[in-house]
């Protein structure tokens, strides 16, 4: 695969909207752009991607407590402009473009994957929205 173009950043900046203050945490493992992200319980999630040189499946979580970010288990899909949310204490990743498994396969652009932090791996959605065109 070619060059992505386009900025990637590993910086962390952290709005308190109880202080209204702004501050700088660790930064990123991985620079990436146009990630999925969310806070299940008191740690924050993001997925997929593109880094410098190409797209992501890589997954990471911020703990605030310690400041510091670790790897969590890849996504199923490369995943790029996807969408990320919190639901019953789960990280969702849902859509985005250039999405492969480890398989090759390109699945529908409906799809998700959800991540369960007590169980520490990915299940996959097939078509979960109804018009996929739109995704």
């Amino acid at each position: 695969m070619g060059p992505i173009s386009g900025v990637v950043s590993g910086d962390v900046i952290i709005y308190n909207a109880c202080t209204n203050v702004w501050s700088r945490a660790a930064n990123m493992n991985t620079p990436r752009s146009w990630f999925a992200a969310a806070v299940v319980g008191d740690s924050i999630y993001v997925a997929g991607g593109q880094g410098r040189d190409r797209f992501l499946n890589s997954v990471e979580v911020f703990d605030s407590k310690s400041n510091s970010w670790s790897y969590a288990p890849d996504l199923i899909c490369v995943r790029s402009s996807c969408y990320g949310l919190a639901l019953h204490n789960k990280f969702w990743v849902i859509g985005g473009e250039f999405m492969r498994n480890q398989y090759g396969d390109k699945p529908e652009r409906g799809s998700a994957e959800v991540y369960d932090p007590k169980i520490g791996s990915w299940s996959f959605i097939h078509e979960m929205w109804l018009d996929s065109s739109k995704v």
